[in-house]
């Protein structure tokens, strides 16, 4: 991710994390320390999360954050009190973290350091992806479907590629999901990419054609930007 000082931070598998500054164009290490209780966790980190200007998280081991201070650049490591695995972070429009593990989605409070399960009516599948658009739709992407959450009533609709006769099966397995400058929304499976176009309320495939010069090279489609 690149952070509000403009800084640029990498994840690796096994060498910790490298910030490059983009003003300097100077990179800097963080690196587990087993002498450190201070030092980065050890392990893949998988997960990265601005909470503000001043703090960022890390996640590699379980469900233990490293809490990384830029000020006095030190880590405090903490787990989040949850049995299932932490699959993905986000911030809505409103300021509320929300966290997704295995089929479940919770509500997390940084101040508390707590977690509340919302009990969300999905299907039990796993969580791939959680993202609000600027018309405030929830989206989230599972191993078996793409839904769209009402939080406040705690309700959810499935969108399915295969039943809408644009995709197969294997296509209802969401990876991501961004939105494009014009409000469009786009999503990334495990067989094709698609868009929503809020406009017509028309979902679309696009790169599956039998022309080379208008398809994608492969329909598994697992990042966007």
């Amino acid at each position: 991710i690149i952070d509000r000082t403009a800084s640029m931070w990498i994840a690796t598998r096994t060498g910790g994390i490298s910030k490059y500054n983009l003003v300097q164009s100077s990179f800097q290490s963080y690196k587990n320390n087993p002498n450190d209780p201070q030092s980065i966790q050890p392990g893949w980190v998988n997960t990265i999360f601005e909470l503000n200007q001043n703090e960022i998280w890390f996640k590699a081991n379980g469900n233990v954050f490293s809490r990384f201070n830029k000020q006095d650049k030190l880590f405090k490591n903490e787990a989040i009190p949850l049995d299932s695995y932490v699959e993905y972070i986000i911030r809505d429009n409103d300021g509320q973290i929300w966290m997704a593990g295995g089929s479940e989605l919770y509500k997390f409070n940084p101040k508390k350091w707590s977690i509340l399960n919302v009990n969300c009516p999905i299907e039990n599948t796993g969580i791939h992806v959680l993202y609000e658009d600027s018309r405030n739709t929830f989206w989230i992407g599972t191993h078996d479907g793409l839904f769209t959450y009402d939080r406040e009533n705690n309700l959810v609709a499935k969108i399915d590629f295969e039943k809408l006769g644009i995709g197969s099966l294997t296509s209802n397995s969401i990876f991501q999901i961004v939105e494009d400058s014009l409000n469009n929304i786009w999503f990334g499976s495990e067989d094709g990419l698609f868009n929503f176009n809020y406009r017509d309320k028309h979902y679309t495939r696009f790169g599956n054609s039998q022309d080379t010069s208008k398809a994608l090279n492969s329909q598994n489609i697992n990042a966007l930007y």
